[in-house]
């Protein structure tokens, strides 16, 4: 029996031993995305300002970050992040014209170049510890424009959606990117 005493007390003296070198207090990496300072005076610049912030915070939240958007410029977090950008834009490069009917549709070759520079600063000091440049371009063929009408009547309906939808899917991949390299420089 006295066998049996020594292996239970081994075991709670093992369990004892183990359970207070666990660290309760430990919390995620604390992320600070600066807001911008009202500094686009372009609508599109400043919605594409907002989306790649979100897009960011989104994507460190699914790295397992704690990241929060403020205005404050001395955030209390481990990491204060500056996104300077987004620059660029979608625009057509060369259009065709296909008719069909009474009407037509116009097709566009589309370039969407999309840049930002994203600053990583240490929540304590605020010292620059990373400059990213990122950017991405991409070409994608769409439609431009819908004609439709006959001798009396021709409308054109013009389709400018699509530029800024590949603006937008180019915002998403910079931002992407921009969370992997914001990711991979404070694990090293």
């Amino acid at each position: 029996m006295s066998g049996m005493r020594r292996i239970i007390f081994t075991v709670a003296l093992l369990t004892a031993t183990t359970a207070s070198a666990i660290n309760t207090a430990t919390h995620p990496i604390r992320i600070a995305l600066l807001a911008p300072a009202n500094r686009y005076l372009d609508r599109r610049d400043a919605q594409a300002s907002d989306l790649i912030r979100s897009q960011v915070q989104n994507e460190l939240r699914d790295f397992g970050y704690d990241v929060f958007i403020t205005s404050d410029d001395r955030p209390r977090a481990d990491y204060s992040v500056d996104i300077l950008g987004p620059g660029g834009g979608g625009y057509p490069v060369a259009e065709i014209g296909l008719p069909l009917g009474r009407g037509g549709i116009d097709f566009a070759v589309i370039v969407s170049h999309v840049a930002a520079s994203v600053n990583v600063y240490d929540g304590r000091t605020f010292e620059l510890l990373h400059a990213l440049d990122l950017h991405k371009k991409s070409t994608t063929v769409a439609p431009s424009a819908i004609a439709i009408g006959g001798r009396p009547f021709w409308a054109v309906i013009a389709v400018p959606f699509v530029e800024w939808a590949q603006y937008r899917s180019g915002v998403r991949a910079v931002a992407h990117d921009a969370a992997r390299a914001i990711d991979e420089a404070l694990r090293h």
